[in-house]
């Protein structure tokens, strides 16, 4: 009885390590494939870093370019580059 017992338990447990691995394994693909491939990624950062005419937010902003950058790092280069920890003052 008591080696069904570890015998299940190994069993278990090799069972979740596996659902782990693969579970991180898509984790780190659905990361890598964030902003689409690569030339998905290209286009976006052709969209967020041309010149600003003023009528646009998110190119005055500059953070959406930035973004993109990284976007193209991460799909056409393998560098992933942490997103910044965005911080804002609440002062009134």
């Amino acid at each position: 009885m008591k080696s069904r017992f570890t015998m299940a338990a190994v069993l278990v447990g090799l069972l979740t390590g596996l659902i782990g691995t693969a579970t991180a394994d898509d984790a780190q693909k659905a990361r890598l494939e964030r902003a689409g491939n690569c030339n998905d990624a290209k286009s976006q950062m052709a969209y967020f870093c041309r010149p600003d005419d003023g009528t646009d937010t998110m190119l005055t902003l500059g953070t959406a370019c930035n973004n993109s950058k990284n976007n193209v790092k991460l799909a056409c280069e393998g560098i992933d580059t942490p997103d910044p920890e965005y911080k804002f003052d609440d002062k009134k």
